[in-house]
């Protein structure tokens, strides 16, 4: 992410879990809203990467090493966008074809 060359991406699904979070009272974002919040992230030069027919396929094809519909979502980008994904969940780590980065 320090790499300027580099371009960073976050999935459209991580703000749609954002979203729900919020709604339900699981996520407090201490009075910044979710659209201030995804703008401030576009702002830093953050893209949003769009779910694809083609990460639907390749989410259909994962083990279930991880049931978090989100995060499998996120492994399937990862992995159909030849990504790194960066997350302290080790349950990333089941998916030879992802690199974990923290």
């Amino acid at each position: 992410m320090e790499d300027t060359q580099n371009d960073c991406w976050v999935s459209i699904g991580s703000y749609w879990e954002m979203s729900i979070k919020l709604n339900s009272g699981k996520l407090n974002m201490h009075g910044l809203s979710l659209s201030a919040f995804i703008t401030n992230v576009q702002v830093h030069g953050f893209k949003t990467l769009a779910i694809s027919h083609q990460h639907v396929v390749e989410n259909s094809k994962l083990p279930f090493f991880h049931r978090a519909p989100f995060d499998r979502l996120i492994i399937a980008q990862a992995i159909s966008q030849n990504m790194s994904v960066i997350s302290n969940d080790i349950a990333f780590d089941g998916y030879p074809e992802v690199n974990r980065i923290w």
